[in-house]
C-alpha cells in the first residue's frame, strides 16, 4: 500500500467524521480538526499508535502502543502543501510540559509532520502549536485539547 495514500486516507477520514459527524474532540483516541489563518490552512489530527497497521508503523518506524499516540499536521497554502517551522508543546493537567519533535515527511504531492508522544489512560493533553511557514515570518498558533483512553 502507497504510505502517501494511507496517512492521507486516514487524515481525512478524522477530518470528515470530526467535521461532519460532530465528533467531540475528546470522543475516543482520535480526534481531527483545522485552522485557518488568512490563506494558510493547518489540517491536524491525533490518535493511538495502534491505529496505523503493523507494515505502515514499521516502515515509518512507530512503535504501535495503546501508550504512544501520534499528532499529524499538515500546511497547506492556497491548497498547496507547505512546508513550515514547527514548535509543538503538550501539556497535562498538573502542568508538567514536554515539546514534542515533529518529524517531516514528503511523499510526492504531500508533505506531512508527525510526532509521536507517550499517553496514559483518560489522560487530558494540552497542545499548543506554533507555526511559521516557509517563506515568511510570522507565527501563527492554536492550541486544542484531547482525551486519551483505550478503546
Amino acid at each position: 500500500m502507497n504510505r502517501q495514500f494511507f496517512f492521507w486516507h486516514c487524515f481525512r477520514a478524522f477530518l470528515l467524521a470530526a467535521l461532519t459527524l460532530g465528533v467531540p474532540a475528546g470522543a475516543g483516541a482520535a480526534a481531527a480538526g483545522e485552522r485557518q489563518f488568512d490563506d494558510i490552512q493547518v489540517h491536524y489530527s491525533t490518535f493511538n499508535s495502534t491505529f496505523l497497521r503493523p507494515d505502515v508503523a514499521k516502515a515509518y518506524g512507530i512503535e504501535r502502543s495503546s501508550r504512544r499516540a501520534l499528532l499529524n499536521l499538515a500546511v497547506q497554502k492556497k491548497g498547496k502543501p507547505l512546508h513550515a517551522q514547527l514548535r509543538i508543546t503538550q501539556s497535562n493537567l498538573m502542568g508538567q510540559k514536554k515539546t514534542l519533535k515533529p518529524r517531516l515527511i514528503e511523499e510526492e504531492s504531500a508533505v506531512y509532520y508527525l510526532a509521536s508522544f507517550a499517553v496514559t489512560e483518560d489522560e487530558v493533553l494540552k497542545f499548543t502549536v506554533r507555526l511559521t511557514p516557509e517563506g515568511e515570518t510570522t507565527e501563527r498558533q492554536f492550541k486544542f485539547d484531547q482525551r486519551f483512553h483505550e478503546d
